[in-house]
């Protein structure tokens, strides 16, 4: 099961798949040609001794190419927290198209808001790393330097999911509930009634989500939006 606390710092880095992918894409054409050409208008049960062997390799081949790609797109698609079974049918029907796409993506946090934190993160590493590579010292030091700043802005990162889960849960374990609250106006004395939400005992005049700040009603089970249980 993948850690869902094991966001990398820096832009996962597939280009060699992509590389493959176009390399496949260019094999498959050759072959294709060359299939064409060595086999036009032939009669498949006509075919001599070293037809037949080429035939029967070609398939092997390709079989053998499309369960490596597949084995491999699932792998990529696991350390990029992304369907797993989707990728792994979509290299099946098209390897070279498949690991092409694949070599462009980017490790997916899973949530909206923790993408954005993932983001910032990211960015801010990224200039410090850059102003630290423009800078004008021994490369031994860099090195160091740049180790020592990735491992920073990793704790960082990772300091930041783990609160982002944690608060997840605590709204998860909440209990939530719509009540309503008197008011009394001091001026005319007049008492009215306004709807409020109460958490864990505690009352917040609002009539948005604890959790996302989406507006809900009374009658909804769960936030549509982040859908924590509303009652």
């Amino acid at each position: 099961m993948r850690n869902p606390y094991s966001v990398s710092i820096e832009s996962v880095d597939n280009s060699k798949a992509t590389k493959v992918g176009f390399l496949l894409l260019a094999a498959s054409i050759v072959l294709y040609l060359f299939d064409k050409n060595t086999f036009a208008n032939t009669n498949p049960f006509n075919l001599t001794l070293a037809q037949t062997l080429v035939s029967w390799a070609l398939l092997v081949a390709t079989i053998i190419v499309r369960i490596v790609v597949v084995v491999w797109v699932s792998n990529i698609a696991a350390g990029l927290n992304r369907g797993i079974l989707s990728w792994a049918i979509f290299a099946l029907a098209f390897p070279s198209i498949c690991l092409i796409v694949i070599g462009f993506l980017d490790e997916k946090a899973g949530d909206e808001a923790l993408q954005k934190i993932v983001d910032k993160c990211r960015a801010n590493y990224a200039i410090e790393k850059y102003v630290l590579t423009k800078s004008e010292q021994p490369k031994n030091e860099l090195k160091e330097q740049l180790k020592e700043l990735k491992r920073r802005h990793t704790e960082l990162l990772q300091s930041k999911v783990k609160e982002f889960y944690a608060e997840e849960e605590k709204w998860q374990m909440a209990k939530v509930e719509f009540i309503e609250v008197a008011e009394t106006d001091l001026a005319s004395g007049k008492v009215s009634k306004r709807k409020a939400v109460k958490i864990d005992g505690v009352t917040y005049s609002t009539d948005k989500c604890p959790a996302c700040g989406h507006r809900i009603t009374e009658d909804m089970e769960a936030c549509p939006d982040c859908e924590i249980a509303l009652k």
